[in-house]
């Protein structure tokens, strides 16, 4: 990632310059049966969610967003795409978010 995020004109959009994520997409690269990606890929989801990082998914007409259910936004829908900069953290989702996942879900 940290070579990607000095390299003009690079794929890496967010910025990404982080050796833990660099170690551990290497990880999943060389996840050699189920466990270990599970493990590795979860571990990396981990750390990208918290450093707050955003990972643009390309490929088709369609855009597809992850995240999780902790955040507000504007009632009405926006023609296209999704505009980040209109979202908040909702308190009462964020404590539901993270109960959940201290549970395990």
């Amino acid at each position: 990632s940290c070579a990607a995020a000095k390299a003009p004109g690079s794929a890496n959009l967010s910025g990404v310059c982080d050796p833990a994520v660099d170690a551990l997409v290497a990880k999943v690269i060389a996840a050699g049966d189920r466990d270990s990606l599970r493990a590795a890929t979860r571990a990396l989801d981990r750390v990208l969610l918290w450093r707050w990082y955003v990972v643009p998914a390309w490929g088709n007409q369609l855009f597809h967003v992850a995240y999780w259910d902790r955040f507000g936004q504007p009632g009405l829908p926006l023609r296209a795409g999704v505009d980040f900069d209109t979202w908040w953290v909702d308190a009462a989702k964020a404590r539901a978010t993270d109960a959940a996942r201290a549970n395990g879900g």
